[in-house]
């Protein structure tokens, strides 16, 4: 999959192409980039390293927003470890699969 932080216009301009995962446990929703690339989107700062506690989501959603290489698009909304409101885009072909091991974890009902 592929991402884009909306933290900075620098990180909004930016997006990856294929070299991001997502993971979702019990407690936390990880974002990382694969290790071959992570020196090199650390090192440009585009913000896309991310252990989420699951009780810092705010909303995730899958808009119908196009992407040229993947299928869906999922706006996911966090507060960060300063609890400020942060977004994330992420990109991605099986947003409905991602979305059913989320949403339960992070809005309970």
């Amino acid at each position: 999959m592929s991402a884009r932080s909306n933290y900075s216009l620098w990180t909004k301009g930016a997006s990856t192409a294929g070299c991001v995962y997502v993971k979702v446990t019990r407690r936390h929703l990880t974002i990382k980039c694969h290790w071959f690339l992570d020196w090199l989107i650390n090192g440009m700062g585009l913000d896309l390293n991310h252990v989420i506690p699951l009780t810092r989501v705010l909303s995730v959603k899958k808009t119908d927003k196009p992407h040229l290489i993947y299928k869906d698009t999922v706006f996911l909304e966090y507060r960060d470890d300063a609890g400020q409101r942060q977004s994330l885009e992420l990109y991605m072909n099986k947003a409905d699969e991602f979305l059913s091991s989320i949403t339960p974890i992070a809005n309970p009902t």
